[in-house]
């Protein structure tokens, strides 16, 4: 795409300026707040901390993904007290295998759409620069998961829509919610998920979005206003995690993404 040069001048001064304000901006104060909630919810940061870059360095790969809810599991299994775990979105395998590094002994079922699902094909393209094609991205996927995880004990996959856990009836200590971040797939995985979990188990959720930001193809604000739902009904009590702590990612109030570890209440009508 050619712009003309007025429009490619803003475009270069906005960029400037953005890179100034990331340059300035303090991260310290927001690590400080994660690690602060990270003791308010019972979990070792500094642990947790470990315990990914331990799982890389002995991989020997580099973590492409920064996201928080990495050290918020890790914090949770370490916890204590988590038997059997329930992953809703495979995709690669790769954070299947991270919560098996935890402790050997979970027993770890996780959940993604049949390969030849439309939303499954369109989702795992996107997801990949490194392939030519649908069926390049699919076929790259589908080995890395298997490399991932098939030789894991006590690790179950299923290849079923989530939607299809209406009809489990096992119990799971904590559960992670990373499947379809759109309506209605993610509230029937909110509640399927509250539903599952044991009352004083732990369900971490990903992705949550401001409702100011714009939303894509692949959700929007869904998951913050459904927790905030199930929050004010007093269905669960909802602890909320900054998703990244890079400035790139916190400068701008509006893009800042969260994750939530949520509890069920005990209590019933």
């Amino acid at each position: 795409m050619r712009f003309a040069r007025p429009v490619l001048t803003r475009l270069v001064a906005r960029a400037s300026s953005l890179k100034r304000e990331v340059d300035r901006f303090e991260v310290e104060e927001f690590r400080n707040e994660q690690k602060r909630t990270f003791t308010q919810c019972g979990l070792d940061w500094a642990a947790s901390t470990a315990a990914v870059e331990l799982f890389f360095h002995a991989r020997g790969d580099a973590r492409s993904d920064s996201s928080q809810h990495w050290e918020v599991a890790a914090g949770v299994v370490l916890a204590g007290g988590v038997n059997r775990v329930l992953e809703i979105g495979t995709e690669r395998g790769q954070f299947t295998a991270f919560l098996h590094s935890l402790d050997s002994r979970i027993e770890l079922t996780t959940v993604d759409l049949p390969s030849d699902n439309r939303r499954y094909i369109t989702a795992t393209t996107a997801a990949r620069g490194d392939v030519e094609n649908e069926l390049s991205a699919i076929q790259a996927t589908v080995t890395e998961r298997s490399r991932n995880i098939d030789h894991l004990e006590r690790v179950r996959f299923w290849e079923m829509n989530s939607v299809r856990l209406a009809l489990v009836e096992e119990k799971f200590d904590f559960i992670f919610v990373d499947g379809d971040h759109t309506f209605p797939v993610v509230a029937i995985d909110a509640i399927n998920a509250i539903r599952l979990v044991r009352p004083d188990g732990w369900v971490l959720f990903d992705d949550l979005i401001s409702e100011q930001r714009v939303a894509s193809e692949y959700g929007g604000a869904e998951s913050t206003q459904i927790l905030n739902v199930l929050e004010e009904s007093g269905v669960a009590s909802v602890t909320r995690f900054h998703k990244r702590l890079e400035a790139s990612k916190l400068v701008n109030e509006v893009d800042r993404k969260y994750i939530a570890l949520v509890r069920r209440n005990k209590t019933a009508p």
